[in-house]
């Protein structure tokens, strides 16, 4: 009988006891002052956005410096920044893969290779026909003030002949890539 109620006893003592489990839970984000939507020829959002130059004869670069923007809105750029807040600044600038340090002429995607054009650039300006740099200089610089929230620029790109002499300039394909960044204070 001792021994049932020894065992008895010490069932009745026994703790149940739990593993303690702990852990981290982390929080991520970021707190940003709104900026733009963006609008390019058409393309909301501005990302990947196309511009069609069109198809040009190299009888149009007869020489070092001929252009050739093509018919229509071929070579148009159209940037519309529409609910913007209103106070503050837009920049916009614009870089690239240039063809020499001058940062104002667009060098071809894929240049000296088989198929692409040779002697060719892309050359931007503004809506009053000066250079556009595309070297991350601030193109664009617009203070907003109250009510204001809307933007709207234009540009016109134009294939530039940059070959001197006729046996470094050739046909085919001009694509090329520009890059925008857009920053609000």
């Amino acid at each position: 009988m001792k021994k049932i109620i020894l065992a008895v006893c010490a069932l009745s003592t026994t703790q149940v006891f739990a593993a303690e489990q702990t852990g981290v839970i982390n929080f991520n984000g970021i707190i940003y002052n709104a900026t733009c939507a963006i609008d390019i020829n058409g393309n909301e959002g501005g990302e990947n956005a196309t511009v069609n130059m069109g198809r040009h004869p190299t009888s149009a670069f007869p020489s070092r410096g001929s252009e050739s923007s093509g018919v229509g809105d071929e070579g148009k750029i159209k940037i519309e920044l529409k609910d913007c807040p209103d106070q503050g600044t837009l920049s916009v600038s614009f870089t690239g893969k240039t063809v020499d340090s001058t940062g104002d002429l667009l060098e071809l995607d894929k240049s000296g290779q088989e198929g692409i054009a040779k002697g060719i650039g892309i050359a931007l300006y503004d809506e009053d026909g000066e250079d556009i740099l595309i070297d991350g200089t601030p193109v664009i610089q617009k203070k907003f003030k109250d009510g204001q929230s809307e933007y709207k620029y234009q540009m016109l790109a134009k294939y530039y002949r940059y070959a001197e002499k006729d046996s470094d300039f050739n046909a085919g394909r001009a694509d090329a890539t520009l890059n925008f960044k857009i920053e609000y204070k």
